[in-house]
């Protein structure tokens, strides 16, 4: 149902952008790309080892992507829950105050 795919897209998208104020707030956190989809692209400070932060991502159950060049790439999907959510969002929080 076209309707219901438009609610879960809109969901995806609210939810990026709130891992994406996440980021913004980090100290690791060089900058944030603009979102416009449910994809949250964003650099880690120099110094900051991309590796060391997806390893660290990882041991807690959040995957992610590194693009090269210093970027790195989460996405949200359909399938992604509220709960889910509320926890990346608290790891991360959690992660920036243990910096």
């Amino acid at each position: 149902d076209a309707q219901k795919s438009g609610a879960a897209t809109w969901r995806d998208h609210r939810k990026a952008a709130e891992i994406a104020a996440v980021l913004q707030d980090s100290s690791i956190v060089a900058s944030v790309e603009p979102v416009e989809t449910n994809i949250v692209i964003f650099a880690l400070k120099p110094g900051e080892e991309e590796q060391n932060f997806i390893l660290k991502m990882k041991e807690e159950g959040i995957l992610l992507i590194a693009l090269g060049k210093g970027k790195l790439r989460m996405v949200t999907h359909r399938d992604y829950s509220e709960e889910q959510h509320e926890y990346v969002l608290t790891t991360l929080t959690k992660m920036n105050s243990n910096e």
